[in-house]
């Protein structure tokens, strides 16, 4: 029987994938303007900077995502004052949580799960404090129990060390515990293996539009990489109380 639900967050609560279409033109706008780098070289760069990340601090971590490093590296790449690195991080996630679109259904399903009485958890990617920032701003903060992030646990999905802290947040058995997110390798395909029941949440549009965005190579690299033939799936989170009780 499920007692604990735990959710990812990015592409799941909300359209990453949208937000961050807003938010990356302006933060490459704001460096066309400050230190006269185009689009293009500043679409390099921030990708370049990325791998650089991943070079120094080891793949699949919460370091990898920290756009002020990210900026900070470029900055110096470009010979630029490193006082802009916060500015530009600030500029970035201050634009995407403006921009940021709730999944649709999403607050009446996290109403409904409380009112059946799970407990509600976070399991994400990057770092606490802007995570935090993301739930506050869309009002989901208050329907959830705990949070676990890649920061906190040391590793990004589909670490086993992840899932072992949501587990232990979670406090019950993995077989009690569904993990819901977008990303089949990361999410469902790591909580499974960790004994939970991983739920990829597959909406019918807005997956197809993510080959538009900056990022879409990540993501879909990761879905390319997870056998998604017998994974449990939902296309609306509306769909999401009633499979929980039949678990």
């Amino acid at each position: 029987m499920i007692h604990t639900i735990v959710f990812d967050i990015d592409d799941t609560l909300y359209s990453y994938t949208k937000a961050d279409a807003v938010a990356f033109p302006v933060l490459a706008a704001y460096a066309q303007e400050r230190f006269g780098v185009s689009y293009d070289r500043f679409y390099d760069l921030y990708w370049k900077a990325y791998r650089e990340q991943i070079r120094r601090v080891g793949h699949e971590c919460g370091a990898t995502h920290s756009r002020v490093l990210r900026c900070q590296i470029i900055l110096e790449w470009l010979g630029q004052p490193l006082t802009f690195a916060r500015e530009m991080e600030g500029l970035y996630w201050n634009t995407l949580l403006d921009a940021m679109e709730p999944t649709p259904g999403m607050e009446a399903c996290l109403k409904t799960l409380k009112a059946q009485g799970y407990r509600l958890g976070i399991g994400t990617d990057l770092t606490a404090g802007w995570q935090l920032a993301k739930l506050e701003r869309l009002g989901f903060l208050p329907y959830f129990d705990f949070m676990v992030c890649s920061e906190e646990a040391g590793a990004d999905k589909p670490n086993p060390r992840f899932f072992a802290l949501c587990l232990e947040k979670a406090g019950c058995s993995p077989e009690d515990c569904l993990f819901v997110g977008d990303n089949p390798r990361r999410d469902v395909a790591g909580a499974d293996r960790a004994g939970m029941h991983g739920v990829w949440f597959r909406p019918e549009d807005g997956k197809d539009g993510q080959a538009e965005t900056h990022g879409a190579w990540f993501r879909m690299e990761n879905a390319a990489a997870a056998g998604t033939e017998d994974m449990l799936r939902i296309r609306s989170m509306a769909e999401l109380p009633g499979l929980a009780q039949t678990l």
